[in-house]
């Protein structure tokens, strides 16, 4: 009964909190500890519900910035992982070549040229969201 009461209760609770959030029709992305969080309102969401919303705005311009956004995060953890497994396995029956490729795809995201794009098309996409009503 207790379990029941405290669903019954975050439901609510989260449901009031959407309710309240429904007049708003901004996002913002702030820079938190190097990375690019996206905020809409108050409410802190990821580029899949900023895709989401471009959509139901039918804002195609802001929908495709967030993709490919979201599209070189994807590719980032991608390097990263293959370069880790690459680099694990290089010290295994120790192999320069595994290792070298390995610290270069975990070095990927690292690029630059990486994280300015990121940048970029986050800024172009809620820039857009914005302007589009």
């Amino acid at each position: 009964m207790k379990i029941k009461i405290l669903v019954l209760f975050v439901f609510i609770t989260l449901s009031m909190k959407i309710i309240a959030q429904s007049n708003v029709t901004e996002i913002t992305a702030r820079v938190k500890g190097g990375s690019v969080q996206l905020y809409y309102g108050d409410v802190k969401i990821n580029y899949a519900k900023a895709k989401n919303l471009s959509l139901e705005k039918s804002n195609e311009v802001a929908f495709e910035y967030f993709k490919k956004a979201k599209n070189i995060r994807t590719w980032d953890l991608v390097w990263s992982s293959v370069g880790t497994t690459y680099f694990i396995l290089g010290l295994s029956p120790l192999s320069y070549t595994r290792v070298a490729v390995g610290i270069t795809l975990m070095a990927v995201p690292y690029f630059p040229g990486r994280s300015k794009r990121f940048v970029l098309y986050t800024n172009k996409a809620v820039e857009a969201f914005n302007t589009s009503k």
